[in-house]
């Protein structure tokens, strides 16, 4: 069996060290550029790495994992459809489901099979550089079939998931998965966001203490990516943000009214 991973980044660069041995499979590499690529192959996490010029490399793929941001999976699925064998599985590490498992259902060839996955696991730091074998251990690891995905490679999937040390697998679909992940992950970065835009926090310093540090961690965030994740799952984020709006919105009126209880 052969893996190929696209993205040499935090998250892809961690699936190839956190893969290794994983039904014997030999794990390549596909990247943008070809320094964490030579890295890669230094240290034995990947047996060998293509720059996307050199992507026809992907028609040995048995399982393709696709480590870019979202919009970029598409258009490398969309530049390498032809070379697809029969009977490979794709999956992704996306933060959206719906928007990917739509453009998938546009562009691939028959018999290649889509599984989305995303993996809740993550750091403030990008690249290939802070990647590490253990970046999933206890983690959970959501698996995202398509309405055409066969059971045997949702399982394999799974199987990978847990392998990679996921503690707990969630199979869900591609509507409640961007639901929840809304509430979950990208309204705690438009609240932290939102925490540093408030003049306040200029004349902050010295008067902070774990709560604000603990609440604005993640607005440190790779802007190109959240910018595409916000868009690409608006509807359900702005619903999450209503909701919140109406919660804070509870909390004033009855703060207004001197209301304890």
């Amino acid at each position: 069996m052969n893996i190929f991973i696209v993205g040499l980044g935090l998250i892809g660069g961690s699936l190839a060290k956190s893969l290794k041995g994983f039904k014997n499979a030999e794990i390549y590499g596909i990247n943008r550029t070809r320094r964490y690529l030579d890295s890669a192959e230094k240290e034995g996490v990947i047996k060998k790495g293509y720059t996307v010029d050199e992507a026809e490399a992907i028609k040995e793929a048995d399982i393709i994992i696709l480590c870019l941001y979202p919009s970029l999976n598409v258009e490398f699925i969309k530049k390498t459809g032809e070379y697809l064998k029969q009977g490979a599985v794709i999956t992704d590490v996306s933060g959206v489901k719906t928007y990917i498992e739509e453009e998938m259902a546009k562009i691939l060839p028959p018999g290649v099979d889509f599984v989305g996955g995303h993996p809740m696991a993550g750091r403030e730091v990008t690249s290939y550089e802070n990647s590490s074998a253990d970046l999933f251990e206890n983690t959970s690891y959501l698996v995202v079939p398509s309405k055409t995905s066969k059971e045997e490679n949702v399982r394999l999937i799974e199987e990978m998931a847990r392998y990679a040390g996921a503690s707990r697998v969630v199979r869900t679909n591609a509507e409640n998965h961007d639901e929840i992940i809304a509430y979950t992950s990208q309204l705690m970065h438009v609240v932290a966001a939102a925490i540093c835009n408030i003049p306040t926090a200029e004349k902050a310093e010295g008067y902070a203490g774990g709560s604000i540090r603990d609440a604005t961690r993640v607005a440190n965030i790779n802007e190109t990516l959240w910018s595409e994740l916000f868009l690409e799952n608006a509807p359900a984020l702005i619903n999450a943000i209503d909701n919140m709006q109406a919660a804070l919105g509870d909390f004033r009126s009855a703060i207004e009214k001197g209301d304890r209880k």
